[in-house]
């Protein structure tokens, strides 16, 4: 028993890492979980979505499903001088480019100095997006949008950029960037660009899920423990836990239960999964005891360029075992 489950745990992990399309797991030297709440607001969608998501069941039962990316600034083109403005620039990858954006956000923090007498009149912060010609390293810029500061206080401030981001996609090598002013400042206010995990500013990119779902008809099966001395098909409790994986690069969960399906059966067919019990393999098939339904798991992780990734990833829970 303990051999099967050690086979199912590493078909679990390759799985994974096929699913996530990863050629391999990222190797990360202590990765910093930046605290920004949409991240927090994804670990919470992260635990309300399990329950959902063992309902649901979708066409594409194999590849993961992107819904959210966080990134965060990268060092700028090279035609951009290195001590022209730095903030900030976002570097669109294969999977990013190929995703259908529902939704989009821009966050920067504005920090007031505490020591400081403020005499702002109406501060604003505004949004450029930076265009050519560059001349000698500085670029031109446009307005893109402008937004009223908030008196006596420090905060984050938000920017719609949906329709800067179609651009970009549409034409890739027009992305240079963008930059943050503040309008009206009198020195008590400054824009938080680098140097603060916390508080850099950062891109929030919300996708379509283009995948059609349908509801799952429940199937029944026996659940077992490894004591029960079952001999019939029944699914067995399995953990995976990717903290003994040194996965580190999984920001949630940290682990879940996969469960695994092995048994006698008298029906013939090959398993659909790897969490299946392999059949040996001989002149006539035998009998096989593999999941009858399957459900998905939300996964939040730093990919190889640390953007935060957040996709639901299909068929990882064996929620029922039978004889298919």
């Amino acid at each position: 028993m303990e051999n099967l489950k050690q086979d199912r745990l590493q078909a679990i992990q390759q799985q994974i890492l096929d699913k996530l399309g990863l050629p391999f797991a990222p190797n990360l030297t202590d990765p910093k979980i930046p605290n920004i709440p949409p991240l927090l607001r994804l670990l919470e969608t992260s635990r309300n979505a399990e329950l959902a998501a063992s309902r649901v069941k979708h066409e594409d039962n194999y590849h993961a499903k992107t819904k959210t990316i966080i990134m965060f600034p990268e060092k700028a083109p090279t035609i951009i001088r290195e001590h022209s403005a730095k903030c900030c620039f976002f570097q669109f990858r294969e999977k990013a480019s190929r995703l259908r954006i529902s939704k989009a956000t821009l966050d920067v923090f504005v920090k007031r100095n505490p020591n400081a007498s403020s005499t702002n009149r109406d501060p604003q912060i505004k949004l450029y997006k930076r265009v050519f010609p560059v001349t000698e390293g500085i670029p031109e810029k446009e307005l893109v949008t402008t937004k009223p500061i908030r008196p006596g206080q420090s905060g984050w401030y938000h920017f719609k950029v949906k329709k800067l981001l179609r651009e970009w996609r549409r034409e890739p090598h027009k992305n240079l960037g963008v930059e943050f002013e503040i309008e009206g400042n009198d020195g008590s206010l400054s824009l938080v660009t680098e140097g603060n995990e916390a508080k850099k500013p950062f891109l929030e990119v919300f996708t379509h899920d283009t995948g059609n779902k349908r509801r799952a008809k429940r199937r029944a099966g026996l659940d077992c423990d490894p004591y029960s001395h079952e001999r019939r098909c029944c699914r067995y409790e399995l953990t995976v836990d990717f903290e003994k994986f040194s996965w580190n690069w999984i920001i949630a969960p940290k682990r879940f239960r996969a469960y695994y399906c092995t048994g006698e059966c008298q029906e013939i067919m090959l398993p659909m999964y790897p969490h299946a019990h392999m059949v040996k393999k001989s002149t006539g098939k035998r009998p096989c005891c593999s999941p009858t339904k399957m459900s998905s798991i939300s996964m939040i992780y730093f990919d190889f360029n640390q953007q935060i990734m957040f996709e639901e990833v299909p068929a990882m829970v064996a929620e029922t075992c039978g004889c298919t």
